[in-house]
């Protein structure tokens, strides 16, 4: 186990964890936790979009399952649909490459195509009507988009192979290029495969690069322009895919394929 503590908490702990995805629906992106959720039921909502590991899948755009389900924690077993991406009003190649909460109703889906990549708002029951939240194909969703987190002051940082935009809460770009794939330092360059991103409860962002040249994870200052330390994969072939912060514990678990 390796660990990497920022400068600005020293209770901020990275762990590292060697857990193979290759077999859990290939979902790259944090599941949501349901707000609404009771004693009676309690919910996993999951996107099983093109996947971000390296060379360590074949999962794209087109061979992945693309839908967001919904499972039953009290079951182990996929509980509804929410949205499937290979159906109308889906197009061939829509493919939802990650998830965010949105509200109490609703969550937040980040879709790939070319030529028509967006974020949704998918309500969280079966094949409801979804809403169009952001289309910026002119300066945030230039790039193939890899995933998705939500930032303390409720925006969205997303993911793309040549960098991160940060989308405000209303839908509308914020920041085109809050990140580039070239943080530099020991963050390291051509990070062009930001699998998996993470927010701290101040502001800083986790990132999981899986591309092969430079596989390691990061953590960059709030301001999106300074990295405050990196560390490179357990392995040469060790992709971290996935990443979730615990605020309460003020640490990132993360999953390599």
């Amino acid at each position: 186990m390796k660990r990497l503590k920022s400068k600005h908490s020293n209770n901020l702990i990275l762990y590292f964890s060697s857990l193979l995805l290759g077999v859990v629906v290939c979902s790259c992106a944090k599941p949501p936790d349901d707000p609404t959720a009771n004693g009676a039921s309690r919910y996993l909502y999951m996107s099983s979009g093109m996947c971000q590991a390296g060379s360590n899948t074949t999962f794209t755009t087109l061979t992945a399952s693309n839908r967001v389900i919904r499972i039953n924690l009290n079951t182990g077993l996929t509980d509804s649909i929410l949205a499937d991406y290979n159906s109308p009003p889906a197009t061939t190649g829509d493919s939802p490459v990650g998830i965010a909460p949105f509200d109490s109703d609703n969550i937040m889906v980040v879709i790939e195509r070319s030529g028509a990549r967006r974020l949704e708002k998918v309500p969280k029951s079966a094949y409801a009507t979804r809403i169009p939240f952001s289309n910026d194909t002119t300066s945030a969703l230039t790039n193939t988009l890899l995933g998705m987190v939500k930032t303390p002051d409720n925006g969205y940082i997303i993911s793309r192979t040549n960098g991160t935009a940060k989308i405000s809460s209303s839908g509308l770009t914020q920041v085109a290029t809050f990140m580039t794939n070239n943080p530099g330092g020991s963050c390291g360059t051509a990070n062009n495969k930001y699998a998996a991103l993470a927010a701290t409860s101040f502001g800083h962002l986790f990132f999981a690069n899986s591309a092969a040249s430079n596989n390691k994870i990061g953590i960059i200052k709030n301001s999106g322009s300074t990295c405050l330390g990196g560390l490179a994969a357990p392995s040469a072939t060790a992709f971290p895919s996935a990443a979730v912060f615990i605020p309460g514990y003020e640490q990132i678990i993360v999953a390599y394929a």
